[in-house]
């Protein structure tokens, strides 16, 4: 009786013990950053926002293809990012170009999010990123929502200027 006893204790310990290191992994993973080389489909495209400022609206257009991000202000200026592999080496940013090479990751918030993030090569891997990005829903219309933490703003893009137009005093 004695030694049943003792190897339903062991198997009761060896089950919590799984237990408690499936959690604690699962935790986590969701804060684990995964590198990406293009954006994600859902992402590129033309994306639109209707920004106030001095009292004027203006027309902001941000096109992602797979590998850049080109944002066209209403004046008609160009700028914009190339996406690099984070591995890539001897990568330089030259204070004058139109096109700023970066690194792109992303991790999992707490709801099953992915959060995408962009980052200059001249910053530690482990700093907090300036830029964020991540897929949304607005009213039951795709939007993209572009972080900035440097300012702390938050732009929120529409795939059509009409609907850019519609929601511009909701969402800035």
């Amino acid at each position: 009786m004695k030694f049943k006893n003792m190897i339903k204790l062991l198997v009761l310990v060896a089950f919590a013990f799984v237990a408690v290191s499936f959690s604690t992994n699962r935790a986590s993973a969701s804060t684990r950053v995964h590198y990406v080389d293009s954006f994600p489909k859902q992402m590129r495209g033309i994306w639109y926002e209707v920004v106030k400022y001095k009292g004027q609206k203006g027309a902001e257009a941000l096109e992602i293809t797979k590998k850049k991000v080109y944002q066209e202000d209403s004046d008609g200026s160009k700028y914009g990012i190339v996406l690099h592999n984070v591995n890539e080496k001897h990568v330089k940013d030259h204070k004058k170009a139109v096109m700023h090479p970066r690194y792109a990751g992303y991790y999992v918030d707490s709801d099953g999010n992915k959060i995408y993030f962009l980052k200059p090569f001249n910053v530690k891997k482990s700093s907090k990123p300036k830029h964020l990005l991540s897929n949304t829903k607005f009213r039951g219309h795709q939007m993209l929502v572009l972080y900035d933490a440097e300012y702390n703003r938050d732009f929120g893009f529409f795939r059509t200027p009409k609907l850019a137009k519609e929601f511009v005093n909701n969402v800035n």
